[in-house]
């Protein structure tokens, strides 16, 4: 992956004009350093010996999954350049890679730049441990080396379950941070710019973020968490850009039905909100997740339990050739219509009856029960007045008929 970013980053300065690979005799890197304070600043410091003039300096900046940025910095005491970068204002994702270089423009108006320099940007408010299997590199800072191992190892119970359903290799290492608590994770994803409820995972740079703490309830957190964000990293590889097209119902139906601990909370949300008429249509689900706290969360058990429907009526197989169509840009009916032969609406009603124990007949009364009201509200009182004044005219003819 690095090894990939370094020679993006340089093509990227040869096509601006910036990058040289030929040395330049007018001008000598002597030293260069950074530091850092995570979501505070990141300091550079370079000292340069310059033979010939030099008109400008500039500093290039690009972290993973960003452009390169260019900024112009001044030479101080003919030798040194001191630029302080504002993490405040330019937040960059923890356990990044950053790149940077120099470049300079001499008097006679040609340009010439230093090789890039890697930084490895990490949340330095805490003293990580780290274990690396190759395919995974996890780092934690609250307990033992055991509860590292089982990190480690449900990364990679989850990545079986994802390739069960997606096939496909990740790009490695994938990097797994584990927070001991939310606050922790949270305010480490403010600094950086990002925030979540949860656990969080960038499938553009194999990044995994969440909270859990080494408690006896850990292995549960760890077979529920990591697992459902190796799945969006799974779904991203598969898909590429084409990832943000699934449904938020599919995206995280599919990410929630791999966990190794599934919640068990989600079926009892199913119960009662099936008992009290208040299941969200799966239509709804088609363009994002209700905002508050109990709507999104029986969005993502409605999501688990109508994918996992899903995989028991057609298999992994036809679920895999679902997100395919949504890749190649049909809606959310069309895409899965082509696949099952059915609508969201249509399949909606029979994951109702065989999953939640719906009737058909049931359901349809029920729909159409606002509309025979209605039809009663406005019919009945034209019959009622019917009836009287039919009886009325059959009182006045008897009467009529007595005379």
């Amino acid at each position: 992956m690095r090894t990939l970013l370094l020679i993006i980053f340089s093509l990227q300065a040869v096509v601006t004009g910036l990058f040289q690979t030929t040395s330049n005799p007018g001008i000598e890197i002597v030293n260069q350093q950074t530091s850092y304070q995570y979501g505070e600043f990141l300091d550079f410091n370079a000292s340069f010996k310059f033979n010939e003039p030099v008109k400008n300096a500039y500093l290039s900046v690009r972290t993973e999954g960003s452009d390169i940025q260019t900024i112009p910095v001044d030479i101080q005491d003919d030798s040194q350049i001191k630029y302080r970068y504002d993490l405040k204002v330019h937040p960059l994702r923890p356990f990044t890679s950053v790149e940077y270089y120099f470049s300079f423009i001499q008097s006679d108006g040609s340009t010439w730049s230093t090789q890039p320099f890697v930084l490895d940007y990490r949340d330095n408010r805490y003293a990580w441990q780290t274990l690396n299997d190759g395919t995974f590199q996890v780092y934690w800072y609250e307990g033992d080396l055991a509860f590292g191992q089982a990190i480690l190892n449900a990364a990679n119970e989850g990545q079986k379950q994802a390739l069960s359903i997606i096939p496909g290799t990740l790009s490695t290492p994938v990097k797994i941070l584990v927070y001991s608590t939310s606050d922790d994770m949270q305010t480490a994803l403010t600094l950086s710019g990002e925030q979540w409820v949860a656990g969080s995972s960038n499938p553009e740079i194999g990044l995994v973020i969440v909270s859990i703490s080494p408690s006896p309830e850990a292995r549960f957190e760890l077979g529920r968490q990591i697992p459902h964000e190796i799945m969006h990293l799974q779904l991203y590889q598969a898909l590429g850009p084409a990832y943000d097209k699934l449904p938020p119902w599919l995206l995280e139906g599919i990410a929630s039905y791999v966990e190794t601990k599934p919640n068990q909370d989600y079926q009892r949300a199913l119960n009662r909100a099936a008992d009290e008429e208040k299941l969200i249509p799966m239509q709804n689900l088609c363009g994002s997740f209700p905002t508050e706290a109990s709507g999104a969360f029986l969005a993502y058990a409605q999501s688990e339990s109508f994918v996992s429907y899903l995989i028991k009526t057609g298999g992994a197989e036809k679920l895999y050739n679902l997100t395919a169509q949504y890749r190649d840009g049909l809606g959310c009916n069309e895409g899965l219509k082509e696949v099952y032969g059915l609508d969201l609406d249509q399949m909606d009603l029979r994951w109702r009856e065989n999953i939640l124990g719906f009737s058909l007949q049931q359901m349809a009364f029920t729909n159409l029960l606002p509309y025979i009201l209605v039809a009663l509200v406005i019919i009945l009182p034209a019959l009622l007045i019917g009836f009287f004044s039919h009886n009325a005219s059959k009182t006045t003819e008897l009467r009529d008929d007595a005379d």
